[in-house]
């Protein structure tokens, strides 16, 4: 049973007057925490997505909109209307997935933070920087003015060439013998993989 199921079973049945409602708000982060996030950009619609074309809902009563507000929704709802924006946004397929797996990969180093142990998410933040590599050297090929603007727009790192001297031996099996420098941090992931 979910969180909010266990809270409910927890809570003292009281009988509450028609005039008092009960709202009852999850405080786990999961649910909640997404718009607090940094990865989710300012321009958000009101509603969850397929609730902002309901006029009713505009005069409906609070605790309903708070309802169907972006704010209780989820990490996995938010990040559904963060892709109906980016459809509505872009015209190819391609700079629609890049934007969406940037927004995924921004989500997944946040979600890392808070927990460092979570090795499973780790070794798919590397899988989908990597995904989105391929996408966005393929963008460069089509289109460089469309992969400039993507680029900043989003803040990601400009793609590096793996010939360069400085890229050429950055993997530990050419580093044989030689200790390691640093502990790598979960923000350096997205800068440290752009070759």
């Amino acid at each position: 049973m979910n969180t909010f199921g266990n809270l409910l079973r927890v809570l003292p049945r009281v009988p509450l007057l028609p005039t008092q409602r009960l709202l009852i708000v999850p405080s786990s982060n999961r649910i909640c925490g997404a718009l607090n996030s940094t990865w989710v950009p300012d321009n958000l619609p009101k509603y969850r997505d397929g609730f902002n074309e309901i006029p009713e809902l505009e005069t409906a009563d609070p605790v309903v909109q708070k309802l169907f507000s972006l704010e209780m929704a989820d990490g996995i709802e938010t990040r559904k209307v963060l892709r109906t924006i980016n459809t509505d946004k872009y015209e190819t397929k391609l700079e629609k997935n890049i934007a969406n797996n940037t927004l995924h990969i921004r989500m997944l180093v946040e979600q890392l933070k808070q927990n460092h142990k979570d090795k499973q998410n780790k070794v798919f933040l590397i899988w989908a920087i990597d995904q989105r590599k391929k996408r966005l050297r393929r963008l460069q090929k089509l289109d460089i003015n469309k992969y400039n603007s993507l680029i900043e727009e989003y803040d990601i790192p400009p793609l590096e060439s793996p010939q360069d001297p400085q890229n050429k031996y950055k993997f530990r099996k050419f580093k044989i013998n030689v200790p390691l420098e640093k502990k790598r941090n979960i923000e350096d992931f997205e800068k440290d993989r752009n070759y």
